[in-house]
């Protein structure tokens, strides 16, 4: 059936499609690092140059030497490539939105960047890396990259555009929602997005009827204890993992001994069930319908969540007359984005000009 689809939309068979776009990232590559062209060759999936070079040959019809434009220089960890994306981006709500929630030493805002440590797994075990966004110019993104392996980036760079949201097709969205919100419509706000549902489960479970600040200063003390230093950077943090988690008391929260409970049985469940979603979450004690919406729509950019029970969602809404969540499907995590937004909205007009 995929294979069909592929042929009926693309005119393509999938790994048809796949290999073009691996010789896509290697142009990119190519184009935009000093990186030697053995590690290009990995870095985009190839397991050999002989390999590389006939794919590329056959798609673009050229030698990668024809398109080096730099010269190359020993092997970095740290990649910068430009990202693109279609208009409008609201870059600096989204900032905005991310600095208010970032955790000491694993993520940063700094200037119009915004950065954060993740791991990733891949066929050699975890890469532990980190990551900074800025923009450039409309339509185009800079991305530092530092990925200490040798491990093909595809499905990493592809997780970078989902977590910003660079994907979005917002002049489709803003189309449907527009007459909706009516000049309160906030242009080019996207899904600020987190590195996993597990990571925002947590976040949303430590958040659970507390403010933004009271629950970053949760995130905060459990990070000071359990997070492990990035290898090759000890000053960055990474994200706690389960295991962590579900071998630690959480004395260091100040939460009712049930939030602690949560959690663990939270990380106990994706350690024993690796494959287990946010839907399957909502049969542990103390999540409730919130916390999976919410896992899903900043850990995985479901576009269509309605977090109609949230306290800030159900204040913004009086504001906006009669909203029907029928009336935003399929991009009610866009309209949950405009709604909160929306409370803030002077202080985050005084960020944008």
């Amino acid at each position: 059936y995929l294979r069909k689809l592929f042929q009926q939309h693309l005119g393509v068979a999938p790994k048809q499609y796949a290999l073009y776009q691996q010789v896509l990232l290697a142009k990119q590559l190519l184009h935009q690092s000093r990186l030697p062209v053995h590690q290009i060759a990995a870095l985009s999936g190839f397991h050999s140059i002989r390999r590389f070079n006939d794919a590329f040959k056959q798609q673009l019809l050229l030698n990668p030497s024809q398109i080096r434009r730099k010269k190359m220089t020993g092997h970095s960890s740290v990649i910068e490539l430009q990202l693109s994306y279609r208009p409008p981006l609201n870059w600096h709500a989204q900032l905005d939105f991310w600095r208010q929630r970032t955790l000491d030493g694993m993520e940063w805002v700094t200037g119009d960047a915004y950065g954060r440590t993740f791991s990733w797994p891949t066929a050699e075990g975890l890469v532990h890396g980190w990551f900074e966004l800025s923009p450039v110019k409309e339509g185009v993104m800079q991305l530092k990259l530092h990925w200490p392996s040798q491990q093909e980036l595809t499905s990493v760079l592809q997780r970078i555009r989902q977590l910003a949201d660079l994907d979005a097709n917002m002049p489709q969205i803003e189309q449907q929602l527009a007459p909706v919100f009516g000049d309160a419509l906030e242009s080019g706000l996207r899904l600020p997005g987190l590195w996993s549902p597990f990571e925002a489960a947590v976040r949303a479970i430590l958040g659970q009827q507390v403010s933004v600040q009271g629950a970053r200063t949760q995130l905060n003390r459990l990070l000071a204890e359990l997070a492990e230093p990035l290898p090759d950077d000890p000053e960055k943090k990474l994200f706690p993992t389960p295991g962590a988690i579900t071998q630690n008391e959480l004395l260091m929260l100040k939460v009712p001994q049930a939030r602690r409970d949560t959690l663990k049985q939270l990380s106990a469940t994706v350690i024993a069930e690796p494959q287990s979603t946010p839907d399957d979450w909502l049969k542990l004690k103390g999540i409730g319908p919130w916390t999976v919406a919410y896992s899903k729509m900043r850990g995985l950019a479901d576009p269509d969540i309605w977090l109609g029970g949230d306290l800030g969602v159900q204040k913004a809404l009086k504001r906006h007359g009669d909203i029907t969540p029928e009336q935003l499907a399929p991009w009610r995590s866009y309209a949950t984005f405009q709604l909160w937004f929306s409370l803030s909205r002077p202080a985050l007009k005084e960020t944008t000009e």
